[in-house]
């Protein structure tokens, strides 16, 4: 836990934390009890809310007993939660100023139990006498915790201040602990998710990462326990009775080591009298180890088995044999007044297994210190390797764009498998340079691609001049190749003619730009490319003058033919629908068929009715007719 203590006084704090103590489980040590009135002193009184009668008979107060020479009371707040700041509400009246001098000295704690040696001191009085100790004061106490304990003492032999009384003593009237209701949050409303995905615990203001999710640990969790709960095994494990599983070896991967005693269920021992002593993990993949951490039965067992632990090794492997592996640590140095009760082995290598292994072979002569046989005796093993995606001495350092994120090296962030899609170099951050895409960057761009994209090689920066298609595979055959129109508008004027339509301008589609082909009105309107071949074609786009106000568009057909005459070919296309304001300026027709030549056409012929909004006439205003196969 980390915390920040500040003694507030009477100073109101103003935010929306919960009082998480309200209503939860109280305990002080020597409740006092006067006859039937025994409940209306009781602990729990300081967390019910009520603070309307804060006197000796208020029933609204938790007292301890009188001539004790310590006061502990604490509330459970049933969970670890985030706490800002505790209020603490004295009782009121006379028997505040009776027994003012009982409460000097007191000290607040914030602990995960009803131990204060394993808490935080979050306030303790040196400073207040009978004359300045407030009713109501405020601790701002930023710190992580399940128990909140209010203590004071009167030790036999210790010399007080004057002011003190002989004896302590509780007169708690209402414990407001405030903070978040649920961790992992931050924030005056606790309404900030923690920015730090793997961490449990956070500065309830800040949002720094305080405490870790389970199996992680580091600065900002950016390491992680890859053996909890994964599948272990050893060699010769102990079976007494019924207590098969008390020594298991998953006993030590299984996270717990708040009793690692021999009796306490959470070591994995082995038999006795065996030459050798095997144990490992699965991690289940291969994983990019950081270190590994060690911790060995403790107690009398320790120092009964010192021996039989002297010498051993610690492998990396990604097959359960050793002989494959990498030695990670291998004992020579320990003595049995050396060795220590938990070990950590910096092993910064990629493996799925982690192996302990001791041995006492027949005919070798090891040192005096050694015992005559190898046991295990390993209460938690700790295989701690950086978060997937990040890599150097603490793991701060994120790796690049690996093709599998768990074959980049912790050590400099290499991508061992190479790159995804998109990037390329040792750490995979640099971008493919134009003309390549793919994994490592390793294929090349279609030749007519503008640019392609770096990932998957589709042209999305567009096709070099006259293609077109996702890949640019599609070419434009019609361009430059031979052209006719009937009636050309101005026939001696190439500024009309027939080749503009295929020529590849596409900058100024007005009238005398000179960019489109142009046809007197007249009954019928033809015009036609020659591709020079049969070509299998998939579409045909046609891009009208701009400044046409497209009457004399309305009913044309686009044919496909192998000669000049339509009646030939196939229709790929007729306009039955189109109005004045539909008729687009781009118009796209797909049309599989095979041909050689695109034949544009339209008509008025006489005694025919045609739709309202069509001209009496009809012309060619065609400024590109691109034909795609």
């Amino acid at each position: 836990m980390f915390q920040v203590c500040l003694y507030v006084g009477i100073l109101t704090i103003s935010s929306a934390y919960v009082n998480v103590a309200l209503n939860k489980p109280a305990y002080q040590e020597y409740p006092l009890s006067l006859g039937n009135d025994m409940y209306i002193y009781d602990a729990n009184n300081a967390v019910d809310g009520r603070k309307t009668n804060m006197s000796w008979y208020g029933g609204q107060c938790a007292v301890s007993e009188s001539y004790k020479h310590t006061a502990t009371w604490w509330v459970n707040l049933t969970s670890v939660h985030s706490i800002h700041h505790i209020i603490i509400y004295y009782i009121k009246g006379s028997y505040f100023e009776h027994y003012i001098d009982c409460f000097l000295g007191f000290s607040v704690y914030v602990s995960n139990t009803t131990d204060i040696s394993q808490g935080k001191l979050c306030f303790k009085d040196n400073y207040f006498t009978r004359g300045t100790i407030p009713v109501v004061f405020t601790i701002t106490c930023i710190v992580h915790g399940q128990y909140v304990i209010y203590y004071n003492e009167r030790l036999q032999g210790v010399i007080y201040p004057d002011d003190y009384s002989t004896y302590a003593y509780t007169g708690l009237c209402e414990v407001e602990v405030n903070g978040c209701i649920t961790t992992g949050y931050f924030g005056p409303n606790c309404s900030i998710p923690c920015p730090d995905v793997n961490c449990q615990y956070c500065h309830i203001e800040t949002g720094t990462c305080q405490g870790c999710k389970p199996g992680y640990r580091g600065h900002t969790c950016e390491l992680v326990n890859v053996a909890l709960n994964k599948p272990a095994y050893q060699e010769y494990p102990l079976s007494l009775g019924n207590d098969t599983y008390i020594y298991d070896a998953n006993n030590a991967v299984d996270g717990r080591k708040t009793n690692l005693s021999w009796y306490g269920g959470q070591c994995a021992v082995s038999e006795s009298y065996k030459h050798t002593a095997t144990w490992w993990v699965n991690l289940t993949s291969v994983h990019s180890i950081h270190h590994i951490i060690i911790y060995y039965i403790k107690g009398s067992y320790f120092e009964h088995y010192i021996d039989c632990f002297l010498g051993f090794s610690v492998y990396v492997s990604n097959t359960t044999d050793i002989s494959q592996g990498k030695l990670c640590f291998k004992d020579d140095n320990f003595t049995r007044s050396t060795i220590p009760v938990v070990f950590t082995i910096t092993c910064i290598v990629h493996g799925q297994y982690v192996i302990y292994y001791n041995e006492r072979l027949q005919g070798v002569i090891y040192p005096d210190d050694y015992s005559t046989y190898a046991y295990t005796g390993l209460c938690e093993v700790e295989v701690i390797a950086c978060k997937r995606g990040s890599f150097g001495i603490d793991c701060n350092e994120t790796c690049g764009h690996c093709r599998d994120i768990n074959e980049c090296s912790n050590v400099d962030g290499t991508c061992l498998t190479g790159c995804a899609d998109g990037y390329e170099g040792n750490l995979c951050n640099a971008p493919c340079p134009d003309g390549f895409f793919g994994k490592d960057c390793s294929e090349k761009c279609i030749a007519t691609c503008a640019g392609c994209n770096r990932f998957n090689g589709l042209c999305d920066s567009g096709c070099i001049y006259g293609w077109q298609g996702y890949f640019c595979n599609q070419v434009n055959v019609a361009l430059n190749k031979p052209s006719y129109q009937l009636d050309q508008f101005l026939p001696r004027d190439d500024t009309y003619d027939a080749s503009n339509a295929v020529d590849g301008r596409k900058s100024d589609l007005r009238m005398h730009a000179g960019q489109c082909a142009i046809s007197f009105l007249s009954t019928t309107a033809t015009w036609w490319v020659n591709l020079s071949s049969i070509h299998r074609i998939h579409h045909i786009t046609i891009l009208f003058r701009t400044s046409n106000d497209g009457i004399h568009f309305l009913g044309f057909s686009v044919y496909v033919s192998n000669t000049t005459d339509r009646l030939q070919g196939t229709l790929c296309f007729k306009d039955n629908n189109f109005t004045i304001n539909t008729i687009p300026p781009v118009f796209t027709t797909n049309c599989s068929v095979q041909g050689q030549y695109v034949i544009y056409y339209n008509e008025r012929l006489p005694g025919v009715v045609y739709p309202v909004g069509y001209a009496s006439n009809v012309n060619n205003d065609l400024c590109e007719v691109e034909v795609y196969g």
